[in-house]
């Protein structure tokens, strides 16, 4: 809660009564609902839905934990994006047009179209299997989602990131993390606040999933620099490339 408080904290402060902290858990669908029972009393419709919400598991592949490692990420980073939006869906549809939707913005991942698991987030030899797994997922549901629900003039879109500074990457070294965009930096809320703006306002967008990574995805992990390219591909394959140099 002292997270939450912080940031509802900062966000009132730059608009006074901009932001009201609630805390729920979203690992299940009661918790989901239950969210949705306290937004309806406080408000008699709501326009825009983010869904962001996420947590990630590295591990070697021999070892991942069920219950931490794959069914809580899938949990939080897929299943709440459903039940969240479906115990929201009278909110959502309260006073809206053709030219007014809601919207819905999930947040996926780059890595959910990537085949590597490992990650400079995590520990060399890690891979992120799981985190993976459930952000393509959440950019299929995305999809999903979107077909069911435009004609009730509810739009249904994504947004992707690549690293930017948060409480998941702080785990990473910055070094590496910048060295993994060719602009030769990791993203700032800068850089999501536009797309997110996007989303948040064209009536007409619907069932996308838009990556915004700073053309990382542009460069194949084989290519990065030594040093940095071991946290985005398997070791020995980064070793054999090494053994080249």
């Amino acid at each position: 809660m002292a997270n939450l408080t912080a940031a509802a904290d900062a966000l009132n402060a730059i608009r006074a009564g901009s932001c009201v902290p609630i805390t729920s858990n979203l690992g299940d669908a009661a918790g989901c609902h239950a969210l949705a029972d306290e937004m309806a009393k406080r408000v008699q419709q709501l326009d825009i839905l983010v869904n962001n919400s996420g947590v990630a598991w590295a591990s070697p592949m021999e070892s991942v934990e069920e219950r931490r490692g794959w069914d809580n990420v899938f949990n939080l980073n897929t299943k709440s994006v459903f039940y969240l939006t479906v115990a929201l869906l009278p909110l959502l549809k309260k006073g809206k047009s053709v030219e007014q939707p809601a919207q819905v913005i999930n947040i996926s991942s780059i890595y959910g179209s990537l085949p590597h698991a490992n990650m400079p987030t995590a520990k060399v030899g890690h891979g992120a299997w799981s985190y993976l797994s459930s952000k393509a997922a959440t950019s299929h549901l995305t999809r999903v989602l979107a077909a069911k629900l435009k004609p009730e003039h509810i739009n249904v879109n994504a947004l992707a990131p690549g690293f930017f500074p948060t409480t998941m990457t702080r785990s990473g070294e910055s070094d590496a993390l910048d060295a993994s965009h060719p602009g030769g930096r990791m993203g700032s809320q800068y850089d999501l606040a536009g797309p997110a703006l996007l989303l948040a306002t064209n009536a007409h967008l619907s069932g996308v999933t838009l990556p915004i990574d700073g053309g990382a995805t542009l460069i194949p992990a084989a290519r990065l620099p030594p040093g940095t390219r071991e946290r985005h591909m398997p070791v020995e394959r980064a070793d054999r490339l090494n053994a080249k140099l």
